[in-house]
């Protein structure tokens, strides 16, 4: 459905901020997978926002539901990685986002595949990758199980979210302090390219506070 203006119908996702059309749109777009089963893979560049957003819907797709955000180099080993997602996704109505699965290596691949590949038909599950091309292992394994991809904007390519984006990190931040930013600083944050996108956004924000 389109608003009269000829944007996306918003939908509001708690912990989510932006109001450009090809922001709503991958919002809707991983909502709706989400709201399907849908397993999908999530792709931008790094700091674009891609696991929190998978997270965010998640839970916002079913209110009180936990979405584990999992990364395989937290992990002593492939093993305790491979257990720890199994039981993440051990019922019916699981969902789980796995980030940057094109930095995994074939040995810990393998067994995540053959893993998920038992849970296909039950749960969500969003990946996230880079977008660059990926490892014939990542081609030949692990996307086959995914029925969609959804591509993250960069953040200069978003620029006018900042309106909204930088308020919600800044509540982060300050844990809720009434703290803004003043008009000639936004306009600064919005002449700049943010080559680390979000991430880099919250930490200038972070160090600005302090």
């Amino acid at each position: 459905p389109t608003s009269r203006a000829g944007h996306p119908a918003r939908t509001h996702i708690p912990g989510l901020a932006g109001r450009s059309v090809a922001w709503l749109r991958c919002c809707e777009q991983v909502r709706r997978c989400c709201q399907n089963q849908d397993w999908v893979i999530v792709e931008g560049e790094k700091g674009s926002g891609r696991s929190r957003l998978a997270q965010a819907v998640g839970q916002h797709v079913k209110p009180g539901r936990t979405v584990r955000v999992m990364r395989a180099g937290t992990f002593p080993n492939a093993a305790s990685f491979v257990a720890e997602l199994a039981a993440q996704s051990c019922d019916q109505d699981f969902a789980v986002v796995i980030a940057d699965v094109d930095d995994i290596d074939k040995d810990t691949l393998e067994p995540i595949t053959s893993m998920l590949a038992a849970r296909a038909g039950h749960g969500w599950i969003a990946a996230t990758t880079s977008g660059a091309t990926p490892a014939a292992a990542i081609t030949k394994l692990l996307l086959p199980l995914f029925a969609h991809t959804v591509r993250v904007p960069a953040l200069r390519h978003r620029i006018e979210d900042l309106e909204e984006l930088v308020p919600l990190l800044l509540r982060d931040i300050s844990r809720g302090a009434d703290v803004k930013m003043a008009p000639e600083a936004m306009h600064q944050l919005s002449r700049l390219p943010w080559p680390g996108n979000v991430a880099q956004l919250r930490r200038v924000l972070t160090e600005t506070v302090a």
